[in-house]
């Protein structure tokens, strides 16, 4: 059995990105980043015509780019929570 190293369980960039869901119809999640500096970001995920939409305290960047793309694996699968953690370097 491998044991995690303290390096590999604090990372030195990126987030941990969590979903569950609220709504069933209309799909809706929501989303919480957990953010290696310590930072944590809330919002609310959701689809229309358009696509993916997010709403809440994430800013434009990186992070929300991410949740963004991880909306495509939630939306095609419907789980009732999922989490990923991504690297943003």
């Amino acid at each position: 059995m491998n044991a995690a190293t303290s390096k590999q369980l604090h990372p030195q960039n990126g987030g941990r990105f969590v979903f569950w869901r609220t709504h069933a119809e209309p799909l809706c999640y929501g989303v919480a980043v957990y953010v290696h500096d310590g930072r944590t970001f809330a919002g609310e995920l959701s689809w229309s015509e358009q696509g993916a939409s997010l709403e809440g305290e994430l800013p434009v960047g990186p992070l929300r780019d991410e949740v963004i793309k991880l909306a495509r694996s939630l939306r095609a699968k419907a789980p009732e929570r999922m989490t990923r953690w991504r690297s943003l370097s």
